[in-house]
């Protein structure tokens, strides 16, 4: 198993209030290095060279990861790193996806006290795609006394019709809060899910850890607070949860407030007017700008990408290139998610890279490009930054969905992305690279 994760650890200085304790950040990238998948046949690319494919060792299947275990990886270690000695007191997760058994056996051989909660938000669904595997919520179950389950969000796959119209869709924040018992509170922010996100995709991860009460982890609080409020509600209007939302924010400017220094929150629809308005400002503003995201047609977006005449530099998933190709939805790529882009990366200024991934889930588990990232080099350093988080860069995404958004403005996190971008650039294949055809070694 070669799959690899790479971490960077700093810490922020504290807030120029004097009664702010400091705050650690970390990043944590998921960038896998897998070996044992390639290509069917030898294909001709279209310099004329012979190529065996796929490059950049991203095609993964069940192989490269049989020893993987949540407690050895770098996330697992860098977690208990903030936890340290202490005991916990809670633990509240929001996700889309658990079914990891090897991340609630982590979490069950941690430290608890006494009275320690385990609160668990997953998404209401009315099918079989188990948002919440059997496994993982009877051993979650299993863990603690006080282990309570909550679904949340309307089943936009099953329920279109009923869904949209105003009301919240599907929960797609992706949070996992810790309070310890000195009340340190630790929280990880994440573009994956809990499942094979942790190892086979290519995903980031910001953990924050602070004693500010009053400070950052007050405005995710807020998050699972409007959770409470809008669970068992099938179909929650927006209306409702915005304002839900800002009622225990009320205090604060939504969005504006630093949840750190050089670390800024949005919880999606409340603050989607907000994370929109500052990306496609400071797209206008970018000297250079990096993406590698799954999906990338928020209208406004887009068209703020195409009025920049700076320097553009796009990873995404190779099926997006399969569906460009040929016209006909490949992996998870729709034709409408290649129409809307398609414009952006026939711009001279753009230079586009494709990762081939396992998009065809073969040897399980499968893989994808699972980022929402965008890095904007400003014109001075202080116009620097870094969005990303649970959401999707799509419109529906954006302003329908529960999320979780980030702005990242600290130096030292904008260069550990601006290198993990480098890394995935560099592994990935331009289209005059790519096979002539997608057959995969079955």
């Amino acid at each position: 198993m070669r799959a690899a994760i790479i971490i960077f650890f700093m810490i922020v200085p504290p807030l120029a209030l004097a009664q702010t304790p400091s705050i650690h950040s970390d990043v944590v990238f998921t960038n896998p290095h897998c070996s044992t998948k390639r290509y069917l046949v030898e294909t001709t690319d279209r310099t004329a060279d012979v190529m065996t494919g796929p490059t950049g060792g991203y095609y993964c299947s069940s192989a490269d990861f049989l020893n993987w275990h949540f407690e050895t990886s770098d996330l697992g270690k860098t977690i208990d790193k903030m936890i340290g000695e202490r005991k916990i007191s809670r633990v509240a997760l929001s996700d889309y996806y658990y079914s990891e058994k090897s991340f609630v056996d982590w979490l069950c051989s941690r430290s608890f006290t006494d009275e320690a909660t385990i609160r668990v938000y997953y998404q209401h669904t009315t099918d079989e795609r188990g948002h919440l595997a059997a496994d993982f919520a009877q051993s979650m179950a299993s863990c603690r006394k006080r282990v309570e389950f909550f679904a949340v969000g309307c089943d936009v796959f099953a329920e279109n019709n009923k869904c949209n119209g105003g009301n919240v869709n599907i929960l797609h924040s992706k949070v996992i809060e810790f309070e310890l018992d000195n009340g340190v509170s630790v929280a990880v922010f994440g573009s994956g899910n809990l499942n094979k996100a942790l190892y086979a995709n290519i995903e980031d991860w910001v953990i924050l850890a602070s004693r500010d009460k009053a400070g950052f982890s007050f405005r995710y609080n807020c998050l699972f607070r409007t959770l409470d409020e809008v669970t068992g509600l099938r179909y929650a209007p927006i209306a409702f949860f915005s304002t839900t939302y800002r009622r225990c924010t009320s205090s604060w400017d939504g969005g504006e407030l630093d949840a750190a220094p050089g670390v800024r929150f949005g919880i999606l629809p409340a603050d989607s007017d907000w994370f929109r308005s500052k990306l496609t400002k400071q797209i206008a503003q970018a000297a250079e700008i990096m993406i590698s995201a799954q999906f990338l047609s928020d209208p406004a977006v887009v068209a703020a990408l195409e009025a920049s005449t700076s320097r553009i530099r796009v990873v995404l998933d190779d099926d997006f290139y399969w569906t460009l190709e040929t016209k006909t939805p490949t992996g998870v790529v729709s034709l409408e998610d290649t129409t809307a882009l398609e414009p952006l990366l026939r711009r001279p200024n753009v230079e586009v890279r494709y990762v081939m991934t396992n998009h065809h889930n073969l040897s399980g588990p499968g893989n994808t490009n699972h980022l929402r990232l965008i890095i904007l080099r400003g014109q001075e350093a202080s116009g620097n930054s870094v969005f990303t988080g649970s959401a999707h860069l799509r419109k529906g995404s954006l302003d329908q969905n529960i999320e979780m958004q980030l702005i990242l403005d600290e130096p030292h996190l904008f260069e550990r992305y601006v290198k993990f971008f480098e890394d995935l650039y560099e592994r990935a294949s331009t289209p005059a690279r790519m096979p002539i055809l997608d057959i995969p070694a079955r």
